[in-house]
C-alpha cells in the first residue's frame, strides 16, 4: 500500500493485488471502511467529514483510491463521523516504461505496446508478477489511458 496525502487531506491510494467485487455495493462499502480503518490505524490519518471517493481498479494491478475532502464544514458531522459519495470505475491501467526493449520477455508476451509522442506504453493483457511490471515501469497511468489505447498507437511485434 502507497499513500499519498496533501495539506486539504485529500488522499491517493495505491493498492495493488488488492481487488474488490463491484457487483455488490454492500461489499464495496464494507471493504472500503476496512481500507479507511487500516489509515487511521497504522498511518495516523484522521479522516473525518465527507469525501468523493474514485475506485479505479485493474484486474492485473488492483485498486488506485482517490479520496477527495469536500469542503463543507466541520459542524456538520460528528466527530470521527464518515460520509462518501463512491463511483466505481474499470480502466485499464498503463504503465509508461523509458525503453520497451529493456522489459523481460515474459512482460512483452503478456502485454500490449502503445507509442504517443515518442513514450511508450504497456498494458497487461495476462496475468503476471505485478512486481516485475512496476520495476521496469517509472509512471503509472489509470484515468488518461483511454486517450492513449488508440489502435493507431499500437505497435504490433
Amino acid at each position: 500500500m502507497k499513500v499519498i496525502t496533501d495539506k486539504e487531506k485529500n488522499i491517493l491510494l495505491y493498492l495493488p493485488e488488492i481487488q474488490i467485487d463491484f457487483d455488490s455495493m454492500d461489499k464495496v462499502e464494507q471493504d472500503l471502511k476496512n481500507i479507511l480503518l487500516r489509515l487511521k490505524y497504522y498511518y495516523f490519518i484522521d479522516i473525518q467529514g465527507f469525501y468523493q471517493v474514485k475506485i479505479y481498479k485493474d484486474i492485473y494491478y488492483g485498486l488506485i483510491l482517490e479520496l477527495t475532502k469536500d469542503t463543507l464544514d466541520y459542524f456538520d458531522y460528528y466527530d470521527g463521523e464518515i460520509d462518501m459519495r463512491i463511483e466505481l470505475i474499470e480502466s485499464d491501467f498503463l504503465y509508461e516504461v523509458r525503453d520497451i526493449l529493456e522489459l523481460p520477455k515474459n512482460i512483452l508476451k503478456k502485454s500490449e505496446i502503445y507509442i504517443d509522442n515518442n513514450t511508450h506504453y504497456i498494458k497487461i493483457k495476462e496475468k503476471v508478477d505485478m512486481s516485475q511490471v512496476l520495476e521496469y515501469a517509472y509512471n503509472l497511468h489509470y484515468k488518461s489511458s483511454p486517450f492513449l489505447l488508440k489502435e493507431k498507437n499500437r505497435i504490433s511485434y
